[in-house]
């Protein structure tokens, strides 16, 4: 946290109200812990985001391979059948070739679903500055954790919330106090004391807008 937002006034311009807001630090141990249910199940992941092309291509290629090299050999495999559909006049001959070509597609379009999965932690290498952090939900629906909506300068979002569950203390390790935010840090104090951290260290933002 340091090194990312005491220097960085893109940070917080960018995510906190103009450098008018407050930056929490959490523990990423306690994170983890947090997104793991009762039965040791993953209610959220904690990942890092990777900015680097070399590291997109390390993920995505083996997929985009895989798909290509299952498309090679299957596809061409039902390909004369299906270029012929326009001549088979036998209506079970017809939905057999289409049902095969539409089989080999879904196939190859399910190789290509693991791209999805890591679509989240991918970013252009222009944002590597940001060092980003992302909690993943892995499961959209849930009983448990329905999703919830609210507005925002982008229009309606929806979003899971996540109780700390009497864990702030372990949980919130630092706070930030913004370069143009002129709270005292003996209110921030008693705030962290306040919601469960009387722990956690703040500081304040040497960064300047000058």
């Amino acid at each position: 946290m340091d090194e990312l937002f005491r220097p960085s006034l893109s940070q917080w311009r960018g995510y906190a109200s103009n450098g008018e807001g407050f930056c929490i630090g959490f523990d990423r141990s306690a994170l983890v812990a947090l997104g793991k249910d009762e039965r040791d199940q993953d209610l959220f992941s904690v990942i890092d985001v990777l900015y680097e092309p070399s590291e997109h291509q390390e993920i995505v290629a083996p997929i985009v391979k895989e798909a290509v090299d299952f498309a090679k050999v299957e596809i061409p495999n039902r390909r004369p059948a299906f270029g012929l559909l326009s001549l088979i006049t036998d209506t079970n001959s017809r939905a057999e070739a289409q049902a095969a070509w539409d089989e080999a597609a879904r196939r190859v379009r399910e190789k290509l679903f693991p791209l999805f999965d890591h679509a989240w932690r991918l970013k252009p290498r222009a944002f590597h500055g940001e060092h980003e952090v992302r909690a993943l939900v892995t499961e959209l629906l849930s009983e448990t954790h329905p999703l919830e909506f609210k507005n925002s300068q982008h229009g309606i979002t929806f979003f899971r919330e996540f109780g700390f569950n009497g864990r702030e203390s372990s949980l919130i390790r630092e706070i930030w106090i913004g370069p143009r935010n002129q709270t005292p840090i003996e209110v921030v104090k008693s705030l962290a004391k306040k919601i469960g951290a009387p722990d956690a260290e703040i500081k304040r933002s040497a960064a300047s807008y000058r």
